[in-house]
């Protein structure tokens, strides 16, 4: 994550996308206060000594459960020295089990061969280790003399064992001309380094995209995803009951195809669902009897979208097989992908029905609603004060004796 992936990016950045909101922060947790270095350029006023107030192991879970809540993606266990903490590898194993990204953010002084093997099992997503300079300069920062040379070999421990480890460079004017050799020594451990002459500002707004898309949620779902009139319909159903056939007579109307068979999910933000095709499978799609069918190639690039927002599914069902279909429009189903829920519409086939035409208005009728029309419970509406108005004049005609 922190480094060589977007070294190739910051060189030659590909156009921006649209603006999106990650699901939550990235949070940086300091687990404890405790430090074995004594850095002069700390900000928690650190030492080797205990100190009062800190989260016991379960009240470090019960945060946990709360940042889980809030839909954070990443955390990143910190210090002081998260080692020093008797628990760190237990902590480390439960935000695991709850789906987050887990760093390990220490100085690496205690990473003998015990931690890193420990480290390696816990399966940390990335680990870094904090240079400030080379030898001595590095040394004096954290006032312990071997701090350099205890850091280095924790690197090559961990790089040994196959985990993803980087390093970490806080510039100021007293290490300013260590750059350049700690990079060469960076180099030369193949360990990652992020280097960039924007300025910040600009640098973030560069590399803010491409963090949230590498942390978003994904799946891949069996599918055909096509732009309907701008609204994203995902066709599912059991193999070969039509579904690419359906988005081929789409296609063949005027509408685009995204994806066929396989169809790559992203959540962006919250509740925001982004499909795309296989990059292999390009815009193929594979139609039995005849094979692959070259989107592009025969209804032109206005026929096809690199990708869409995931807004309806339509699942296509036997019509002896599906189960009662809503014939008023006031039973609302939804699939959860990634934990968004998303409209859903049940389409039982039979010989001769005209699912295009079908699909069509599901797209239509999607773009009402949003609107503000919804013809179910407008009608259901207007029906029942129509039942209301014949029922009163009857109760008035029955209660008159006269």
């Amino acid at each position: 994550f922190r480094l060589t992936h977007y070294l190739k990016e910051l060189k030659s950045p590909s156009p921006l996308g649209p603006h999106r909101q990650p699901p939550g922060p990235v949070v940086i947790w300091n687990l404890i206060r405790r430090c074995n270095l004594l850095c002069k350029h700390c900000y928690s006023i650190s030492g080797d000594v205990d100190f009062a107030g800190e989260l016991s192991t379960d009240e470090v879970y019960s945060v946990m459960d709360d940042l889980k809540a809030f839909r954070v993606p990443v955390l990143i266990l910190s210090g002081g020295e998260p080692l020093l903490r008797p628990d760190i590898y237990d902590i480390s194993a439960r935000a695991k089990d709850l789906g987050f990204y887990v760093g390990l953010s220490t100085n690496g002084v205690l990473i003998d061969d015990d931690h890193a093997s420990r480290i390696n099992d816990a399966g940390y997503d990335y680990v870094g280790i904090s240079l400030d300079g080379i030898g001595e300069v590095h040394d004096r920062f954290r006032g312990k003399a071997g701090a350099f040379d205890d850091s280095l070999a924790a690197v090559r421990r961990l790089k040994a064992l196959g985990v993803k480890v980087g390093l970490r460079f806080t510039m100021t004017m007293d290490n300013a001309a260590n750059l350049e050799p700690l990079l060469d020594l960076a180099r030369s451990r193949l360990v990652p380094v992020l280097r960039t002459r924007l300025k910040t500002a600009e640098f973030y707004r560069r590399v803010k995209p491409i963090i949230e898309d590498a942390f978003a949620p994904r799946t891949t779902l069996h599918g055909s995803l096509a732009d309907v009139y701008g609204v994203g319909l995902l066709f599912v159903g059991r193999s070969g009951i039509g579904k690419s056939e359906c988005v081929l007579d789409l296609v063949e109307r005027g509408h685009r195809l995204v994806a066929d068979d396989v169809v790559k999910v992203t959540r962006r933000g919250s509740d925001v669902l982004i499909g795309q095709g296989h990059e292999l499978a390009g815009h193929h799609m594979e139609i039995r009897g005849v094979g692959l069918v070259d989107i592009p190639a025969i209804f032109g690039v206005r026929a096809v979208r690199q990708q869409k927002r995931l807004e309806v599914v339509v699942q296509l069902e036997d019509w002896e097989t599906a189960r009662d279909a809503d014939r008023t429009g006031l039973q609302r189903d939804t699939q959860s992908i990634l934990d968004v829920p998303i409209p859903k519409v049940m389409v039982p086939l039979n010989p001769g029905k005209n699912i295009t035409v079908v699909a069509e208005v599901v797209a239509m009728m999607h773009l009402l609603r949003y609107s503000g029309v919804d013809v179910a419970s407008a009608f259901n509406e207007r029906l029942i004060k129509k039942m209301r108005e014949k029922r009163g004049v009857r109760e008035y005609l029955r209660d008159d004796f006269e």
